[in-house]
């Protein structure tokens, strides 16, 4: 899916959270953030009920995604988090209630359960078992480059020298510009000047026209990649 283009994978069914992973596609570089499970809504299942990873069902997480537009047009995915919830089993044996566990709410005020702080609760308990699965994948989506802007494809005459840019955000940017020669199936980094810069500049010959040029940004975080842009050589 990650290479079909999709931005965004939200996943159910086993009735326990499961972790966020990011995916980059080794075909078009394209960057997707995945939560494999959001767990349990509002079930009958309780931990006494099983008897393996018992506390797990009990557990569920509201995942929220923000969708950026930028000036030119460019739609990204630029960030994601995770609210853990926790199934409450009301004093009404056939009742549950779905709490939304955020940190700075008064869980005791609000829904008559011990607060994070207290660290006593089957709601601190459900919270530290969500943000364990989620935690890590959401924080290394969130500190991947984001591309801002996107380079665009040109047409030249040869002889004549190009630029292709891109805008990227994100903290300690590295930049890598690449071509392909075969329409993005296979990628070498490129020769051209401030090739390790948010420019490239190409002097354009014959021989290259056809070729596929983008961006791979690197943070500590991970990599992203520009999209693929054309460069056509005319006589």
């Amino acid at each position: 899916m990650c290479d079909l283009g999709v931005d965004v994978i939200i996943g159910g069914h086993p009735h326990v959270v499961e972790p966020v992973k990011v995916y980059t596609s080794k075909v078009s570089g394209k960057t997707t953030v995945c939560i494999h499970s959001t767990g349990n809504f509002v079930s009958s299942m309780r931990r006494t009920q099983k008897k393996n990873n018992a506390d797990y069902v009990e557990d569920g997480a509201l995942f929220k995604y923000t969708v950026s537009e930028y000036d030119d047009g460019t739609v990204a995915v630029t960030s994601a988090e995770v609210l853990p919830l926790w199934v409450k089993k009301a004093a009404d044996a056939k009742k549950y209630v779905v709490i939304p566990l955020d940190k700075d709410v008064d869980w005791k005020e609000s829904f008559g359960v011990a607060n994070y702080s207290e660290k006593i609760s089957s709601g601190y308990q459900s919270y530290e078992r969500t943000m364990g699965l989620v935690s890590k994948g959401i924080k290394k989506f969130n500190g991947m480059a984001k591309i801002k802007k996107q380079p665009v494809a040109k047409s030249v005459k040869a002889g004549k020298t190009v630029k292709f840019t891109v805008d990227a955000v994100g903290k300690n940017l590295n930049y890598q510009w690449q071509f392909s020669t075969d329409g993005g199936e296979s990628w070498s980094d490129s020769a051209g000047k401030g090739n390790q810069t948010d420019t490239l500049t190409v002097t354009a010959k014959k021989s290259y026209n056809g070729k596929y040029y983008r961006c791979k940004v690197k943070t500590s975080a991970g990599t992203a990649y520009s999209k693929k842009v054309k460069l056509t050589v005319k006589e």
